[in-house]
């Protein structure tokens, strides 16, 4: 009799230990679901504080620019800062214009843009980004940059570093009516198409 007690005892002992065990397998997942959550919502707020404030440099630079912002005015822009910062190499692709959203008649647009600098120091490289943010033409974010030494020792005035980067530009464009799409009344005329 006594070793059946203690049999039962025992059973009752192992089912407890057991159910105290998932209860802390339950509780070691909630702390992980909970910590995944918390980095999650760090990661959005942080990801908010980008957007607002990004979103008012865009405020910021629209009526500065006129509202757009084109190819030629890039053009323009990097063939007077590399002189002016002494870039003497300056090559780029610009990818297509990618329109990422609309609102009303006002389109947020992208532009990947691979860049290739021959610099004679590597502080010019931070000297045309810098300008390059100040220029008013847009929002422009550095995705991916690498520089390698051209020549050794370095030489005064001469390519001394190749920097290869990838950068996102981003900017805001409004669409026009024409003329013709308008009717009398001056309403866009539905029939006439976009």
């Amino acid at each position: 009799m006594a070793l059946t007690a203690l049999t039962v005892a025992g059973m009752v002992g192992y089912g407890a230990w057991m159910r105290l065990q998932r209860a802390e397998d339950q509780l070691r997942r909630q702390q992980h679901m909970l910590e995944s959550l918390e980095d999650t919502l760090e990661e959005r707020t942080e990801a908010l504080a980008i957007v607002e404030s990004s979103g008012a440099r865009f405020h910021r630079v629209w009526p500065r620019s006129g509202g757009s912002s084109s190819r030629l005015d890039w053009i323009a822009t990097v063939g007077a800062l590399a002189p002016e910062l002494q870039v003497p190499v300056l090559k780029y692709t610009l990818g297509p214009r990618t329109s990422i959203e609309e609102q009303e008649d006002i389109r947020l647009w992208r532009v990947d843009i691979d860049l290739q600098l021959g610099l004679v120091h590597e502080g010019a490289l931070l000297a045309f980004w810098q300008a390059l943010e100040s220029s008013n033409l847009g929002i422009f974010d550095l995705r991916a940059c690498r520089i390698a030494r051209r020549s050794e020792p370095p030489a005064p005035q001469a390519v001394n570093l190749e920097a290869a980067c990838r950068l996102a530009w981003y900017g805001f464009s409004q669409d026009e009516v024409s003329e013709n799409d308008r009717d009398d009344d001056g309403l866009v005329d539905a029939a006439d198409g976009p």
